[in-house]
C-alpha cells in the first residue's frame, strides 16, 4: 500500500494499480461505533478519524477520504435538518434553501460539523502519513440539490437561470473555503469532485454542458491552484 502509487497513477508512473474505496460507513462498522456516536450534537472528529484509519488498515487501500463524509455538513450549516439513524447513512429531512430566490444572506463560511470534518482530515493525515488523503468536495448541481431539493433545482434549471447562477455562485464560494481549509495545512493530496447529481439524465444535456461542466471546471481550477490532481466522480 502506498499513497505514492496512488498519486503516481495520475501520471501513469506506477506498474501497480492502486486502490481507493470511497465509502463513508464501513469504518464505523469496523470499530463498532454507531452513526449517532460520530454525528451527535457536534461532529466527533477523533472518532471519525479512527473509523477512517481502521477502514484503511482493514482494506490496505492506498487512499482514503479524510472524514466520515455526510450531506449533514452543508444541510445543517444552512439551516436544514437531518435524521441520524443509529447505524447507516444520515438522511436529509429538510432542504434549507428550497424555494429561495435570494441567497445574499447566506453565510458560506464553514462552521459547525463542517469545521470538525476538516479537523478529521488532519487527524487522519497524522495517523496515515504514507497514505494519500483525498479531499471530498461536492459538484455544483449535487451541492445545490442537497441545499434546495431536487424538485426545486429542476425548476431552476428550466426557467430561472439567473437564480440558478446566484445559487451556484454561493455554493462555489462555500466550496472554495472548504478547499482552503483542507489545503492550508496540506491535509490532502488530491481532490475528488463528488457529482452524482451532475448528470445529464437528470437535468438534460444542455444544462449539464452549459452549467454543470463550467462550474465543475471552476472547482477543478481551485484544486489545481494548490497543485492537486482532481478526480471527477459523476
Amino acid at each position: 500500500m502506498s499513497g505514492k502509487d496512488f498519486l503516481d497513477a495520475f501520471d501513469q508512473g506506477t506498474d501497480r494499480i492502486p486502490t481507493f474505496l470511497r465509502d463513508m460507513t464501513l469504518g464505523m462498522d469496523i470499530i463498532g461505533c454507531r452513526t449517532t456516536d460520530i454525528f451527535g450534537p457536534s461532529f466527533d472528529a477523533e472518532l471519525s478519524s479512527k473509523s477512517i484509519v481502521a477502514f484503511q488498515r482493514f482494506t490496505g487501500q492506498d487512499a482514503v477520504i479524510g472524514c466520515t463524509h455526510s450531506a449533514a455538513f452543508i444541510i445543517e450549516q444552512f439551516g436544514g435538518t437531518m435524521r441520524y439513524p443509529e447505524y447507516g447513512i444520515p438522511v436529509p429531512v429538510t432542504h434549507p434553501l428550497d424555494g429561495m430566490t435570494d441567497f445574499s444572506g447566506c453565510d458560506v463560511t464553514p462552521k459547525g460539523k463542517l469545521v470538525s470534518a476538516i479537523e478529521s482530515y488532519g487527524l487522519v493525515r497524522s495517523s496515515l502519513p504514507d497514505i494519500a488523503i483525498v479531499g471530498n468536495v461536492t459538484g455544483p448541481f449535487t451541492k445545490a440539490g442537497v441545499l434546495t431539493g431536487m424538485e426545486y433545482l429542476s425548476m431552476l434549471t428550466i426557467s430561472e437561470g439567473d437564480v440558478l447562477d446566484h445559487l451556484l455562485d454561493m455554493c462555489l464560494e462555500n466550496t472554495r473555503l472548504i478547499i482552503e481549509g483542507l489545503c492550508k495545512d496540506t491535509y490532502i493530496d488530491a481532490g475528488l469532485i463528488a457529482a452524482a447529481t451532475d448528470n445529464p439524465d437528470l437535468f438534460g444535456l444542455e444544462a449539464y454542458r452549459d452549467v454543470s461542466i463550467p462550474y465543475t471546471k471552476r472547482i477543478s481550477d481551485m484544486l489545481h491552484e494548490y497543485g492537486l490532481p482532481v478526480i471527477y466522480h459523476p
